[in-house]
């Protein structure tokens, strides 16, 4: 929602259904964004090249039993404390993000301070190589928050979530539902006024929430990427 027009407590959801009924429906984004990039659509959590031993691996390999925020924090905190970089691996090989991208779980990411459509974000993040963030588990969610507050806190971010294709029914953009994990404000998804893109919100009593929103709307986004290794 935009504005103010809600005042609950945000919270996170776990509603694995987002089979909403919606009524307003006319806004879209470019057809390019309405086609799903399915280059990140089956790669299993750690499954990238390079034979990682270091925390990469470890969050990978938790990350599928949905902690891998906790244990990835604690397992970088050991690692600082021993004084041991926690992008190691076993072939002395180091993961490579695109300038200004960071490194979490085995993927790329970086908030920008631009502020654009949803369509026009998508093409940002493809033209380094990448696609809009899709935030699937709390640890992820929690990592994008951090994130974008050292670009800008009072500002929306657009991720890559919504329900242009069909009305009521969310999914990322490359495809794939939206599954389980939600971080929706309250009262959201709401579906006003052709809300059919999903950001970071920046309204006070729903913050670093999820909110739907008019995809033509201007806002900051954040983007991922595949690492790269020698």
């Amino acid at each position: 929602m935009s504005g103010e027009q809600q005042q609950s407590q945000a919270g996170d959801t776990t509603d694995p259904s987002m089979d909403q009924p919606q009524t307003d429906y006319q806004a879209r984004a470019n057809d390019d964004e309405n086609t799903p990039d399915t280059t990140y659509a089956n790669i299993p959590d750690g499954a990238y090249p390079g034979g990682a031993s270091g925390l990469r691996g470890v969050c990978g390999f938790l990350r599928a039993r949905r902690i891998c925020l906790a244990a990835g924090i604690a397992v970088l905190l050991s690692l600082g404390a021993l004084g041991i970089a926690p992008l190691t691996f076993s072939n002395k090989q180091q993961a490579s993000c695109p300038q200004g991208y960071t490194i979490w779980c085995g993927t790329c990411y970086k908030a920008f301070n631009t502020s654009t459509s949803f369509s026009e974000a998508g093409a940002a993040c493809r033209a380094d190589g990448g696609i809009l963030a899709m935030p699937r588990d709390a640890g992820t969610n929690a990592f994008l928050v951090s994130l974008y507050k050292s670009v800008s806190d009072d500002r929306d971010f657009w991720i890559g979530l919504h329900d242009q294709r069909e009305e009521g029914r969310f999914e990322w953009v490359d495809g794939s539902a939206l599954g389980s994990y939600t971080s929706w404000g309250p009262g959201e998804p709401n579906h006003l006024l052709n809300e059919d893109c999903v950001a970071y919100t920046a309204i006070p009593h729903m913050k670093d929430k999820w909110n739907d929103d008019n995809c033509y709307g201007q806002k900051h986004f954040i983007c991922q990427a595949i690492p790269e290794y020698p």
